[in-house]
């Protein structure tokens, strides 16, 4: 067909013909004139498919028409050049920043709790440094007034990537290729893949204070009786012995149960929740070499009665010089 036409043809032209006056600048003289210029001939069509044989770009999405008024799909982007010119593409970093920040003051406020297992650890530290690392770089995206959308899906393939190092699959998913066209299917996915892999609970350490209430007696409160459901408890061990001697006498000295049970526990010689060494303590604990780790076993019949029990109890026999205990309620993974 003909490149060019006029505006008024019906032709399916690329361009439409038209006249404009402009000024000579390299004549000394303001001479203006007269020439014949061409425009892109752009039309403006609602329709389901794309136009065949022409350049189609989608600009807005009817959802639908009511009382002769349109209503129109405010999650739609169009195909932008600068991510910031649409409210939903610059959501799309807006929303990434939000769920980074939060990830960020959890990790900083669990670093700075004492009650936790030593503080951060080698998957949170790994996290915060790439959390630190990425949060200048999506702020800089909400800034700027020249980043296209093809940079911030880079980066957000680079956050999923690296995000998908710490879930249960370990290795980032695949992705589609960038499209301009269609924004939205090529975001969405990813952005929901990075809220998910973000708001992914590791579980956490409680330490529970233990509290002597007579020699070789402990009493240790649990301040949520929903930890006896959703967390595992962990005994740590440190004394003036050798290990493998703290490994082997320990769980057969040592008598754990719900404070409301323990006189009974103790006085009969019933078992009592049995303890199980633990080659390495759970990644929420610092690891000290000389500390020996146990879990106390949920399968016990004796744990249903911490539904009425707030508290934990530990006696133990034998003389354990520079004796050390911590009790840890540690969240599980879900």
């Amino acid at each position: 067909g003909r490149e060019v036409d006029m505006a008024d043809a019906t032709s399916g032209s690329r361009y439409i013909r038209d006249l404009e006056t402009i000024v000579d600048s390299a004549s000394l003289m303001h001479v203006e004139q007269e020439i014949e210029v061409a425009h892109p001939r752009a039309t403006f069509e609602i329709r389901k498919t794309p136009k065949p044989g022409f350049h189609n770009l989608k600009v807005a999405r009817i959802l639908e028409v009511r009382d002769k008024t349109i209503v129109f799909d405010t999650t739609f982007s169009p195909p932008v050049l600068v991510t910031q010119a649409h409210p939903v593409s610059a959501g799309w970093v807006d929303r990434v920043i939000g769920w980074v920040d939060t990830k960020l003051e959890t990790l900083a406020r669990y670093a700075a709790d004492p009650s936790s297992g030593g503080g951060l650890q080698t998957f949170d530290y790994f996290m915060l440094q790439m959390l630190n690392r990425e949060i200048n770089v999506l702020q800089h995206f909400r800034r700027s007034k020249y980043v296209h959308p093809v940079e911030v899906y880079t980066e957000f393939l680079r956050i999923a990537g690296e995000l998908s190092t710490f879930s249960a699959a370990r290795l980032a998913p695949e992705y589609a290729a960038y499209d301009h066209d269609d924004l939205e299917a090529v975001f969405e996915p990813i952005l929901s893949d990075i809220q998910r892999l973000l708001s992914l609970d590791v579980g956490r350490a409680i330490r529970l204070d233990l509290v002597e209430r007579a020699p070789n007696a402990f009493l240790a409160a649990v301040p949520d009786r929903a930890l006896f459901r959703n967390a595992s408890f962990v005994v740590e061990v440190s004394a003036g012995k050798p290990l493998t001697q703290i490994q082997q006498q320990f769980p057969a000295l040592c008598k754990i149960g719900p404070n409301t049970k323990m006189n009974e526990i103790v006085q009969t010689h019933l078992p009592g929740i049995e303890l199980v060494h633990m080659p390495t303590p759970p990644r929420q604990i610092r690891s000290i070499s000389t500390h020996v780790y146990f879990y106390l076993d949920k399968s016990s019949p004796l744990w249903p009665e911490f539904s009425v029990a707030a508290s934990v109890g530990l006696h133990f026999s034998g003389d354990w010089p520079e004796l050390q205990l911590d009790l840890w309620a540690i969240m599980e993974d879900r």
